[in-house]
């Protein structure tokens, strides 16, 4: 209103709202428990905190934290309404086996709070149990070179939720495992194969160690011991000899063979003179003795058997050589005859008798020496029943050499019967 009385009018809308709603803040765990552990183990999870008023600060706060545990970030701590967190984490030590209630606390400015609390229960420890480490063989192992080895290692674990693993500290130069080690998998077992064969030059003694480890730390291990020798040299003949026989008729003799160290190989006959001879069947490589017999075929005349036997190393001997004068007649006395041929080269042919004596088989023994008395060949050395007999003299020494030539004595030794002869070697 002016002086000259005109006027104008205005006017304020005011609106009266009723007061703003403050809303709580809202506190979250994740993963939300409860939570139960071992001694040792260790736990995390983390902490939420918003509010669904996006001007509001809030801050997140903690009671109840166990020793040795830790939040990151460190609460208390403030942030914007969109949302705040922290981690927790915690390995129990021994002694802290119990249960715990972490309580976590978010108030927003406007003093509305909310909580959430974490509900952590801590049981002792697991016992944990050593694996097993086992192998198929037992005790010390003796091979020689060139022989196959394998067995098989096999670990498992009472434990069944661990996972182990084999190992071993070194294998000899050519072995092999299958599957390779080191290799793992459950404790309800795994294992693997060992192979090998020693070649030459690998004798000696090997000690190989396993080991089975968890994965709790715990092991165990097993050895095998393994010796390797070098192959046995077999330089010894057959051993031939005369074991029995009858005067028949039909007369028979019988004549074991036999090799305890490479085994027979062959026998073969290399005089068969008015006799039939019977060779059994027998496994190259046995070490079992051989029985032939040769039986007389015309009883009224001479029969004459030699023999040569060989063994798996080819070592091989001649069947002394003895063959048996087989007649119906039995020897009065004892008698050694001249050699024949006399003089003689290269061999020659002595002749004795055997009589009954008291009815069983007489020892006798048949030497050859040379003149100076040092004996040279020992032709015969065995029991032998009543009857004729003869042995050949090669001219070879105990050792197998050919003797030089000159005057020889051989002489027949059978109870209380001594006789000695001479005969001449011709070059």
């Amino acid at each position: 209103l002016d002086n000259g009385g005109l006027q104008d009018t205005c006017s304020a809308q005011i609106t009266v709202l009723p007061a703003a709603v403050n809303h709580p803040p809202l506190c979250q765990i994740t993963p939300p428990g409860p939570f139960t552990i071992e001694v040792g183990e260790l736990l995390a999870f983390t902490v939420l905190g918003s509010d669904p008023d996006s001007m509001d600060v809030i801050a997140l706060s903690v009671s109840g934290l166990p020793s040795g545990a830790v939040m990151n970030p460190a609460l208390p701590f403030s942030g914007p309404a969109s949302g705040i967190s922290s981690d927790f984490s915690w390995t129990p030590a021994p002694g802290q086996e119990g249960s715990y209630q972490v309580l976590y606390t978010v108030v927003d400015n406007g003093g509305l709070q909310d909580t959430c609390s974490a509900q952590i229960t801590v049981l002792p420890a697991a016992v944990n149990h050593p694996p097993v480490c086992q192998v198929s063989l037992a005790g010390p192992v003796i091979i020689e070179e060139g022989d196959p080895l394998s067995f098989t290692v096999s670990a498992s674990d009472p434990d069944s939720v661990d996972t182990i693993t084999l190992s071993v500290n070194a294998l000899p130069a050519g072995a092999t495992m299958n599957p390779p080690l080191p290799f793992s998998g459950p404790a309800s077992g795994i294992s693997s194969v060992f192979n090998w064969t020693p070649a030459s030059g690998q004798a000696g003694n090997y000690t190989i160690s396993y080991m089975v480890l968890d994965d709790q730390g715990a092991s165990s291990t097993c050895n095998v011991e393994i010796t390797v020798n070098a192959p046995m040299v077999d330089t010894l003949s057959p051993s031939c000899a005369v074991t029995g026989g009858s005067a028949g008729p039909p007369a028979t003799l019988e004549i074991t063979i036999q090799d305890d160290e490479s085994g027979l190989a062959q026998i073969n006959v290399l005089i068969s003179n008015n006799v039939s001879i019977n060779i059994p069947p027998f496994t190259v490589g046995t070490n079992d003795p051989v029985v032939v017999v040769a039986t007389k075929l015309d009883q009224s005349q001479t029969s004459m058997v030699l023999l040569q036997a060989f063994d798996v190393a080819g070592n091989s001997i001649i069947c002394d050589p003895v063959y048996q004068r087989i007649s119906t007649m039995i020897p009065e006395g004892f008698a050694l005859k001249q050699n024949f041929p006399n003089p003689f080269n290269p061999g020659t042919r002595i002749d004795f008798d055997v009589p009954s004596g008291n009815g069983g088989a007489v020892s006798v023994s048949i030497k050859v020496y040379d003149i100076t008395g040092r004996e040279v060949k020992s032709l015969l050395e065995r029991s032998l029943q009543p009857g004729q007999y003869s042995v050949e003299w090669d001219a070879t020494n105990n050792s197998g050499a050919i003797v030089a030539g000159g005057i020889y004595l051989y002489r027949m030794v059978a109870g209380d019967f001594v006789a000695t002869r001479k005969m001449i070697l011709l070059k």
